[in-house]
């Protein structure tokens, strides 16, 4: 029963081999040494201290093993090399491995407004000796992280909806690089000739479809009105188009208005009445205040009420101005 045991003993004691690894950088073949090192084996995390040597000594056993790899010199902020590999253990080895300076990149991206903006697509072109995958898009805050990322050189685009923004970007070895990208162009999409002629010919069909309709009404109209100028002295007839005359206007106006507020939602409504209660115009900071909506919230409704030709926004410095269009007040 005693042998069994020694053999089971012997044959994992000679299955672990000692494995030595050296690292040099790849930048320029030189030695890493005197730096702390944190890696896994098979997933298993690890930390160490690589002293003059720059040599890191395990027990493996006999088989396939993946490594990773991540330095640390001291007078940097960040990591400065990374690698992985696999490694097939057989016996005793010597060996060494290559790893590449990296840095970090932390980014966000922010509106013209100067609010985060979250689920933003990302695309990076880096000029690098090293391939890497890159994140596509920020996180729900607006944020993005990217670690490992080789020395070089990188520019970053952003875009969300019809904004577009870019940054460049120096990466250095163990450099932590903080990043803001705004989204201050406008994203051009060319439509094609036969998109634009098909989009004439509706709004053609449209007009001339409103033409029919308006004559058609006139013609009611001044088939109504015929009897009561019979019925009337003479000097009533040339007194009530001018009465209708000068208060045709003022109605159509203010029926503009109310229309389009019924086409608006809750929050949309409540920023058109602030406005309307305060001469028409006020400040972005001042609307935010009195109803109580979020930045981010606040900057959504705007855009939404600017395409719909409600709102103008500009800005004036740091303060944001937002004013009624002649369009909703029924001046155009």
């Amino acid at each position: 029963m005693l042998f069994p045991l020694i053999v089971i003993f012997l044959v994992s004691f000679v299955s672990a081999h000692d494995v030595n690894i050296d690292f040099y950088d790849l930048s320029n073949n030189l030695l890493i040494s005197n730096a702390v090192l944190d890696y896994t084996v098979d997933g298993e995390a690890l930390s160490t201290f690589i002293g003059e040597d720059g040599r890191l000594k395990l027990a493996l056993e006999e088989g396939e093993h993946t490594l990773k790899y991540h330095v640390n010199l001291p007078d940097t902020d960040g990591y400065d090399y990374y690698n992985e590999h696999k490694l097939t253990i057989t016996e005793n080895t010597l060996t060494y491995t290559y790893l590449y300076p990296i840095g970090l990149i932390r980014g966000v991206v922010k509106d013209s407004l100067d609010n985060v903006v979250p689920n933003s697509e990302l695309k990076f072109e880096c000029i690098s000796h090293v391939i890497k995958e890159y994140p596509t898009m920020t996180d729900k805050y607006g944020f993005f992280k990217v670690e490992n990322v080789p020395e070089g050189s990188c520019k970053i685009f952003a875009t969300y909806m019809e904004g577009v923004g870019s940054v460049d970007v120096i990466i250095t070895q163990g450099s932590v690089n903080d990043v803001t990208i705004n989204l201050d162009k406008t994203l051009y999409v060319r439509k094609s000739v036969w998109s634009t002629a098909v989009i004439f010919g509706i709004l053609l069909l449209f007009i001339l479809f409103a033409y029919y309709i308006s004559k058609q009404y006139r013609g009611l109209i001044k088939a109504s009105k015929t009897p009561q100028i019979t019925t009337k002295s003479p000097k009533q007839p040339s007194l009530t188009p001018k009465k209708s005359v000068l208060t045709t206007p003022k109605p159509a106006k203010i029926g503009q208005s109310e229309a389009i507020i019924k086409t608006l939602n809750e929050k949309e409504k409540q920023v058109v009445q602030y406005l309307q209660n305060n001469g028409n115009k006020a400040s972005q900071a001042s609307v935010r205040h009195a109803l109580g909506i979020p930045r981010t919230t606040l900057s959504r409704l705007l855009i939404s009420l600017e395409k719909k030709k409600i709102v103008k926004v500009e800005k004036l410095g740091k303060m944001v101005k937002i004013n009624l269009t002649d369009f909703f007040l029924g001046k155009e």
